[in-house]
């Protein structure tokens, strides 16, 4: 697994590379899983750039649908919604949910509550399952319509 990260400290992040500026790089590194920074103001946006890859086989693309730096716990139909923006673009078989970053990632710090972090890590998991039904009703939708 190889985790694309621009830090989690809480500076204003105007200077950060873009992913579109490094994704070739990206995409041809060996590990098979691809983490990613993708709902922090500073690149939730930047699902966009996967409009213009072609995706590798074999590799997984793990965007990040939580906010390691806020309590907020992200509602589940939200984490369903930032996977669906990456599903539709490289397919279900190549995305998984992640969180943005890590929590508490350096020695001591505490910045979410432990309690806080076990609900939006169930957040998580209930958007994936949301997310898991959205596509396959996609898909559904879309054989009926070729067929």
């Amino acid at each position: 697994r190889m985790h694309v990260c621009w830090g989690n400290y809480p500076g204003p992040h105007h200077h950060d590379v873009p992913l579109a500026d490094i994704i070739e790089i990206v995409l041809k590194s060996k590990p098979k899983y691809l983490s990613i920074e993708a709902c922090n103001p500073g690149h939730a946006h930047e699902w966009e750039v996967f409009e213009n890859v072609s995706w590798p086989a074999g590799k997984v693309i793990m965007p990040g649908v939580l906010d390691t730096t806020t309590s907020h716990i992200e509602h589940p139909r939200l984490v369903a919604q930032r996977l669906m923006n990456y599903v539709r673009l490289v397919g279900a078989e190549h995305v998984m949910a992640c969180t943005d970053c890590g929590f508490s990632t350096a020695a001591g710090a505490m910045n979410v509550p432990t309690e806080i972090v076990y609900a939006k890590l169930q957040s998580m998991v209930k958007g994936a399952r949301i997310a898991e039904e959205m596509a396959a009703k996609e898909a559904s939708n879309k054989r009926q319509r070729v067929a």
